[in-house]
């Protein structure tokens, strides 16, 4: 069966990401600090910082024999020789100690444009000038949402294979089927929290995570631990001593240490997965970004999770289960989002037969949008 390609994963993913960001080009912006005969041109590309992307700047003027810039309490300084100079600024460009700003709402209008002072000196013939300029910076608005619940479907589309010791006993492609899900999520800087369920004609899955910071460090980073409770019932879940899956509800249960920033938390995990027949030993590592409760709200949510369980035979376990699945959810417009979802399931185990193997192997796609409201 094919397997993902990270490759072609990043291809796909960066596609669509630059697809919805389309391909406009910054602004550029180009202010005339001094007028003929002798002009001194000011060119801002983009013409506003953030604090993604600094400005390109870049100053002209004809017979100048050095040009200078400095912030307004002196401690940053570019300089050079000739009729110009090309620097690159950062949006911290004058801040003597870090800062951080934000964005204000007031009357229902956005403020979100800070303008730095900065002064420009041009000489000539042992003459110099000094000429003042304003550095626009775009502030990001603080997120302050704690609480987020959305709902979505997606279409889902299978691919899977189940094999008795190498001979093929099923290849079989589900149709496609819509899946609907919801979920709800608490976060501060200490807790976090997400109860999800999804539903469809193949599956029923329902999970809890939880997660707290014990230890706090620095730049907001936390040392905590997380819990995971979950729930699956599917047609297609491995019975022991069965040559075919059948309908069957699975359990997780896992605990572990986790490292957590506000929005984010990745966390390993070990517990137990429960088949109704059979108790395995199960590790998971899990990865999780939502941008929706980081200190400056993204667009953009990611979920990458393995967990791989293990029967208690000694050196090979007959009883196997692996699960890998990425998440992946762009907002195209505030509240709505695209998402993205491939996962890969291996499963083995003993047969009717009593030297007899099988295993499932399924990979699936789908691909939907989900509304989130928060606050």
């Amino acid at each position: 069966m094919q397997q993902f390609s990270p490759a072609f994963l990043l291809v796909s993913i960066c596609s669509v990401v630059v697809g919805l960001q389309g391909c406009s080009s910054p602004a550029v912006t180009t202010v005339e600090l001094a007028a003929a005969p002798v002009p001194v041109r000011l060119r801002t590309n983009p013409a506003i910082a953030t604090r993604a992307a600094p400005v390109q700047l870049r100053i002209t003027t004809p017979n100048a024999d050095s040009i200078e810039i400095r912030s307004a309490d002196g401690f940053e300084r570019y300089s050079g020789k000739g009729a110009s100079l090309q620097v690159s600024l950062p949006s911290t460009f004058g801040d003597s100690t870090p800062l951080a700003r934000y964005a204000v709402r007031r009357n229902g209008h956005l403020f979100n444009v800070f303008k730095k002072p900065m002064y420009v000196t041009v000489c000539r013939n042992r003459n110099c000038r000094e000429y003042y300029h304003e550095l626009a910076v775009r502030l990001p608005e603080q997120n302050r949402r704690r609480v987020a619940v959305t709902a979505g479907w997606r279409t889902a589309l299978s691919d899977r294979a189940v094999e008795n010791s190498g001979r093929d006993l099923v290849s079989h492609d589900p149709p496609n089927h819509s899946v609907w899900n919801l979920q709800a999520e608490f976060a501060t800087g200490t807790v976090t929290a997400r109860l999800q369920g999804s539903f469809s004609s193949q599956a029923r899955a329902a999970a809890l995570d939880l997660a707290r910071v014990i230890r706090s460090g620095g730049d907001g980073v936390g040392y905590g631990l997380a819990v995971h409770l979950g729930g699956n019932r599917g047609e297609w879940v491995p019975v022991a001593g069965s040559n075919l899956p059948s309908g069957s509800t699975t359990y997780h249960a896992s605990v572990g240490p986790a490292v957590m920033l506000k929005g984010v938390t990745f966390t390993t995990q070990f517990g137990l997965f429960v088949d109704g027949g059979e108790m395995l030993q199960e590790m998971s590592t899990i990865l999780s970004f939502n941008g929706g409760f980081t200190d400056v709200r993204y667009p953009l949510s990611l979920t990458m999770e393995r967990r791989q369980a293990l029967g208690d035979e000694p050196v090979i376990a007959r009883r196997r289960d692996e699960l890998q699945r990425l998440t992946l959810g762009i907002d195209v417009v505030p509240g709505v989002a695209l998402e993205l979802r491939m996962s890969s399931h291996q499963s083995a185990w003993p047969s009717a037969l009593g030297g007899h193997q099988v295993s499932l192997d399924e990979l699936s796609y789908t691909v939907g949008a989900q509304y989130t409201l928060g606050w």
